[in-house]
């Protein structure tokens, strides 16, 4: 049986579950999503085949209920033909690049679907779906198709692994992650004999500690609450660690794709938030800051002569007083304890702009890296206590500028 792949250029992404609660669905749309953002603006089809749980089907309708057929339909009364898919766009969190589309599982009060699913023949089906798949990338403009899976290795699941250009697992740090990825393919197998284990993969979820080195690991999202931790007293902090998450999302992305289909991934400032993201595109405003820095340089640049200066100049006193006359000395009109006062101030001075200017030197470090390379180095930041702290003291620069400028 081919794949669709040999007769598209179209890409297929197929996303499973060990269990509940590990974060696919989320993962799922947040991945179809950000490809929506990447450069040609492309509309992406999402497929949801958990037709048990119905997971996709629920984030993305909110409940409103929809009109067109489910993928339940479409295999219970062998259809190929596309009825239509449900426009999601709107539950995107940005209001730009291409458009979402949803093809459902079931209703909630589907009935027989164990039964269709136990009574499938794999090949009619994987023809269906292939079927459908063209009609809806052919209607709708598609650039990529994103199918989210159940946790059960069944006929659906089974010809999704079947017809993507990669399926990856999403786990835990726990054994029957590892394991899955082994039992998966053998049972993939059960259905169709050719099917190649190498176009899956494991992505990691919510990770405490290490990682096992090996087993097919794409990825590893750690666990945010524990990365972005409350004592480090940073406002905002569930919307940090949002950021945080969805970067791997991104990086996910920019992994799969960035050879095979570059106009696919988009830029990093996606998963930013518009604070971080006015950062980023509103640099023009921190050149007070930049000013500030370099005048803190010639400060230390000027306490620094004032101090070498005094020490020279009380060493040619001190030497003129010993070698002459006193009424004939270069100083005779300057007392000895001004240069004193000189070298006092020269000390003080040095120390408090060096302070002022170490202080600075970190932040004005950052800058230069957001200024060169903008949300890449914003989100480099996230990833470090140390970096989230600087970009809370940038996040207050911010406002004080905005407070003098009103």
């Amino acid at each position: 049986m081919d794949s669709f792949n040999e007769r598209s250029d179209v890409p297929i992404i197929a996303f499973f579950g060990t269990k509940g609660g590990v974060g696919k669905t989320t993962i799922t749309s947040r991945f179809a999503e950000f490809v929506s953002y990447s450069v040609n603006s492309p509309n992406i089809l999402m497929i949801d085949f958990d037709v048990d749980h119905r997971g996709l089907t629920v984030l993305l309708s909110r409940g409103r209920g929809f009109s067109c057929k489910t993928i339940h339909e479409y295999v219970k009364d062998n259809i190929s033909s596309l009825d239509s898919a449900i426009d999601v766009t709107e539950e995107k969190k940005l209001n730009t690049g291409g458009k979402l589309y949803l093809i459902p599982s079931a209703h909630a009060d589907s009935k027989l679907t164990f039964r269709v699913t136990a009574d499938l023949d794999y090949n009619v089906l994987v023809n269906t779906i292939i079927e459908l798949i063209k009609e809806a990338v052919s209607r709708y403009n598609i650039g990529c198709v994103v199918i989210d899976c159940g946790p059960v290795i069944n006929p659906y699941t089974a010809a999704a692994a079947h017809i993507a250009d990669h399926a990856f697992i999403i786990g835990q740090n726990e054994p029957i992650s590892y394991e899955a990825l082994a039992n998966y393919s053998y049972k993939i197998r059960e259905f169709f004999e050719g099917f190649n284990s190498s176009k899956m993969a494991v992505i990691l979820n919510k990770v405490r500690g290490s990682v096992r080195e090996g087993h097919g690991i794409f990825t590893v999202i750690p666990f945010t609450l524990e990365v972005v931790d409350i004592s480090e007293g940073l406002e905002n902090i569930d919307r940090i660690r949002l950021v945080l998450f969805e970067s791997y999302i991104h990086d996910i992305v920019s992994k799969l794709f960035h050879k095979t289909y570059p106009p696919l991934v988009p830029d990093q400032s996606v998963v930013l938030d518009d604070e971080l993201k006015h950062l980023s595109h509103n640099f023009s405003q921190f050149s007070r800051f930049f000013r500030f820095f370099r005048i803190k340089k010639l400060l230390v640049l000027m306490f620094s002569f004032i101090l070498i200066g005094a020490i020279i100049a009380k060493n040619l006193y001190v030497r003129n007083n010993v070698s002459t006359l006193k009424q004939e000395s270069v100083f005779p009109l300057i007392p000895a304890n001004v240069f004193n006062i000189f070298i006092g101030i020269g000390i003080i001075g040095l120390i408090i702009s060096i302070i002022m200017l170490a202080l600075s030197w970190s932040m004005n470090k950052d800058l230069n890296k957001i200024k060169q390379n903008g949300a890449k180095h914003i989100v480099e930041m996230l990833h470090t206590a140390k970096g989230r702290e600087m970009l809370w003291r940038i996040r207050k620069w911010m406002e004080r500028l905005k407070k003098t400028n009103s």
